[in-house]
């Protein structure tokens, strides 16, 4: 006959272990509920009421948002924006252009000083 041997110490069934691993488990288990259980779920249901309550007065409170009338108010269409700000309605990108409408100052000019100088000559500007 053969007969089984435990190849562990660790799956071994010690009935005193088990004992001494069930009493630490319920010792454990107390303290947790006098000390940490207890004041984690108090935390919780004040932050339930809390959630709660704003809620509440967020719904009893009328919308006075002055931005939706503004938004209202501006025109959704892209073309007629674009007309309102005086800019070609066709959808192009007209900046590089050579046209009437180019950025090109008055006929004659110069396109653009280098930046720097213009910088300068606007500081001067300045009183």
């Amino acid at each position: 006959m053969h007969t089984l041997v435990a190849a562990s110490d660790l799956i071994k069934v010690v009935p005193g272990l088990m004992v001494w691993t069930i009493v630490a488990f319920l010792i454990t288990l107390f303290v947790l509920k006098k000390y940490a259980f207890g004041p984690i779920q108090k935390t919780i249901d004040e932050r339930r009421e809390r959630i709660r309550r704003s809620i509440e007065e967020a719904a009893d409170e009328p919308v006075a948002d002055d931005r939706l009338g503004e938004r209202e108010a501006k025109p959704h269409d892209p073309l007629q924006l674009a007309s309102q700000l005086g800019l070609p309605g066709d959808g192009l990108d007209h900046r590089g252009e050579d046209g009437p409408d180019a950025d090109s100052g008055p006929e004659g000019a110069e396109p653009h000083a280098e930046p720097e100088t213009e910088r300068l000559a606007c500081l001067d500007d300045i009183p």
